[in-house]
């Protein structure tokens, strides 16, 4: 049987003064209060976060793709391109379409894809 884990969370702010987050997942057994080198020995391999400045929604480092619509494209910090899903090719957010998790570039997948759909 394993045993349940549960995250300790660590804020801070980043090199560009905007707050960041590490998250480190620990067993439910462990102590209430930890250190942060505490929580690394359980999980070497934390997730981090950073805080937009303009809605305060956390948007994960590793896997940046995965917002909201709105904050997608609305956000300042979010890039102006995105890589396509499909073929990797560099898109302008503006044209391009988040899908399931992902960004499908708007020139180069997704009217193909529709165009193959009719």
């Amino acid at each position: 049987m394993h045993e349940r884990n549960r995250l300790v969370h660590f804020e801070r702010k980043g090199e560009a003064g905007q707050p960041t987050a590490t998250s480190y997942r620990v067993p439910a057994s462990a102590p209430d209060v930890l250190t942060e080198a505490q929580a690394k020995e359980f999980d070497p391999s934390p997730s981090t976060a950073t805080l937009c400045d303009e809605c305060s929604e956390w948007i994960n480092d590793a896997n940046p793709g995965m917002l909201s619509v709105d904050h997608a494209s609305s956000c300042s910090l979010y890039p102006a391109t995105v890589r396509c899903k499909f073929c990797g090719e560099l898109a302008d957010k503006a044209t391009a379409h988040l899908h399931d998790g992902g960004w499908v570039g708007g020139e180069c997948c997704w009217e193909a894809r529709l165009r193959g759909s009719e």
